[in-house]
């Protein structure tokens, strides 16, 4: 007898803990939808019935604040520009891909979202309006766009690069070189049409001692 309480302890211990593993699940669901969701519904007319609490996390709007039409809040980008088409499809019983649109913050700020939409049918199959989820993506877009930018930086500093690679013909006297049409050029200027590269003109030790013992020369035997 004792034996067969210990082993429903133990399951109940094991549901238990099962539960509280589910409960800590659905909770970090719960939070992240709070954070970065919205979960709206709007008449036919596109005016909105209901906006979950988050639409203060994401917009800065209160619930009640954020009872208008879905037109108050869209920006100029031109992104908003197929949202009324989508609605149309969505008001017409057609199934919608994820789209995305900008809103305004209530602060100002241009919020970019992604916007998954459901038609609402009556019992007869006419559509009474539309339920829909909106993920605030603002900064995904910025690190794509960052990233873009990066792209497209490297690409012109690729194309701007210069190389110099093989063999290169040089004179062993003047240290002239030859190009691909055996004509002979000053070494600074081929570097430069080939590469980014500049110079600056001075002496390296060796040189520049030899200079100096000219010059005490010539003014030795001038005096």
């Amino acid at each position: 007898m004792p034996e067969n309480i210990d082993n429903n302890l133990s399951k109940l211990k094991k549901s238990e803990e099962a539960l509280r593993s589910t409960e800590r699940k659905y909770q970090r669901l719960v939070e992240s939808l709070e954070r970065d969701y919205i979960i709206y519904s709007h008449d036919a007319d596109g005016n909105f019935t209901y906006v979950s609490p988050s639409v203060f996390n994401v917009l800065g709007y209160s619930q009640d604040e954020f009872m208008g039409h879905y037109a108050e809040y869209m920006t100029d980008s031109p992104i908003n520009r197929d949202i009324e088409e989508h609605t149309n499809r969505a008001l017409q019983g057609l199934k919608q891909e994820p789209y995305e649109a900008e809103f305004w913050h209530k602060n100002g700020n241009r919020i970019h979202l992604r916007v998954t939409e459901v038609p609402v049918f009556n019992d007869d199959g006419t559509v009474l309006g539309i339920e829909g989820i909106v993920q605030d993506i603002t900064e995904l877009k910025h690190a794509e766009t960052e990233r873009e930018e990066l792209i497209q930086r490297l690409e012109k500093a690729l194309r701007e690069v210069k190389t110099l690679s093989g063999l290169l013909p040089i004179c062993a006297h003047c240290k002239k070189i030859k190009d691909e049409n055996n004509q002979w050029h000053q070494l600074e200027s081929y570097v430069r049409a080939h590469t980014n590269a500049d110079f600056t003109h001075g002496y390296c030790p060796e040189c520049y001692k030899r200079e100096l013992e000219k010059i005490k020369k010539k003014d030795s035997s001038g005096a």
